[in-house]
């Protein structure tokens, strides 16, 4: 029986917290999965829901307060996945006991230690719906990048982006004839 796409009687939950750069993960201290690289996880509760149990291992685990998002169920391991999109907020070391520091991945390192297999076996089996709720197209960067040439200007020889008007000071070209010893004055008026 499923209620709001999760399984009803789902024993463990999982929740990907992410933001537009990274995700957060913690290498699992104990026995099982001891050593690879896991999310907030943890066993549903007698009489708790699975999205009841995603909230509350949140809070355990990382101090976060989320409105997690249901994604998709792991039958093998009787098990809901969640993501939550965390902005710039960052989660605090709650059960040093039982896994690491929390770590913000990049999305680069993510996808590395999932092909490396270093990561939960339900991370790596649902990747791709992950990566499709998480990585979303068409998210743009606030800051666009700019491709630019940089050169030597041959005036001044500054290095300076290409076709870019940029100041440098002109070149002085002294007539040696004009240099005297006199003050100006001396060499402006020729008569009395």
């Amino acid at each position: 029986m499923k209620v709001s796409g999760s399984i009803i009687n789902a024993k463990y939950v999982l929740n990907v917290l992410y933001n537009d750069k990274k995700v957060y993960g913690s290498e699992r201290y104990k026995d099982p999965m001891e050593g690879l690289i896991q999310v907030s996880c943890g066993k549903v509760d007698l009489r708790e829901t699975s999205y009841q149990a995603v909230c509350r291992e949140i809070r355990e685990e990382t101090g976060l307060h989320t409105a997690s998002v249901y994604l998709i169920s792991d039958k093998s391991f009787n098990c809901d996945l969640y993501t939550m999109d965390i902005g710039e907020r960052t989660s605090q070391w709650m059960e040093s006991n039982k896994n690491g520091l929390w770590i913000f991945y990049t999305w680069a390192k993510w996808e590395v230690l999932t092909n490396q297999a270093k990561l939960i076996l339900s991370l790596i089996t649902f990747k791709r719906d992950i990566k499709r709720v998480t990585c979303k197209k068409g998210k743009q960067s606030k800051h666009p990048i700019y491709k630019i040439t940089i050169i030597e200007c041959l005036t001044c020889e500054k290095i300076v982006e290409e076709n870019q008007d940029h100041y440098y000071p002109p070149a002085r070209e002294i007539d040696s004839t004009i240099l005297t010893n006199k003050p100006w004055w001396d060499t402006t008026h020729s008569g009395p």
